[in-house]
């Protein structure tokens, strides 16, 4: 569980970094970087998830980890939909912030999670 705790931090913040050098780019976008993030971001998610559910069953040691994980799981779909609207010809500048406060909240969610 723990390799795959920071496997995921590392991906998350491989992500973070990827997704703050993309948007000081403008656009267009570089499609190639562009997909590399989603990629990236997609398995920090798988990976995370696998250590919260995985065989030490972190997800019923109890109700407050249950619900920050369901916090986070509700801030990575918003991620992905955002992202997804992002990537298109006119990005909208309140769904940018979204997606920023998203990104900062479902790191702390999911540490909570995790830590709790």
């Amino acid at each position: 569980m723990t390799g795959n705790i920071i496997t995921a931090g590392a991906l998350y913040a491989a992500s973070v970094a990827l997704g703050l050098w993309l948007s000081s780019k403008g656009r267009p976008l570089i499609p190639w970087l562009s997909v590399l993030h989603k990629l990236i971001s997609l398995a920090s998610a798988v990976l995370m998830a696998l250590a919260v559910y995985g065989v030490e069953g972190l997800f019923w040691q109890g109700a407050v980890p249950a619900v920050l994980s369901g916090i986070s799981l509700s801030l990575v779909i918003s991620l992905i939909v955002t992202g997804a609207i992002l990537s298109g010809k006119t990005p909208n500048k309140a769904l940018k912030t979204v997606h920023a406060v998203s990104t900062a909240l479902v790191a702390a969610s999911m540490g909570g999670a995790i830590i709790l």
